[in-house]
């Protein structure tokens, strides 16, 4: 597991305060994201910045509520660039994405 990908002061803060639903809210956050993930893609194949800014923030903020706050900057970034409607700067953010989140899923599976 890589730690600059989750920050585990934040997992191990959320299995304190969550005790047995631990593992109920990381495979929560595991099943949802690829869906605003999608929607993030789609929305910027068909070039809609509300969409886009509002799935970047959704993902953005319980992604950093698991610890996963680079991923969280990149949605931070999607969210701002949305935002203003800029789709040229988005681009190279939004196909991070996939690869990030593979590395993200994979660090948390491992505190299951």
């Amino acid at each position: 597991m890589n730690d600059a990908v989750i920050d585990v002061s934040v997992v191990e803060e959320l299995k304190e305060i969550l005790e047995e639903d631990f593992a109920d809210i990381i495979e929560t956050y595991l099943e949802d994201s690829p869906n605003l993930i999608s929607e993030i893609h789609q929305s910027f194949a068909n070039q809609d910045a509300v969409i886009l800014e509002r799935s970047a923030h959704t993902l953005k903020s319980s992604s950093a509520g698991v610890g996963a706050n680079g991923f969280a900057a990149i949605c931070a970034e999607l969210e701002s660039l949305g935002k203003v409607g800029n789709f040229v700067d988005s681009e190279p953010f939004i196909k991070e994405l996939d690869e990030q989140f593979i590395l993200v899923s994979n660090g948390l599976k491992a505190y299951l």
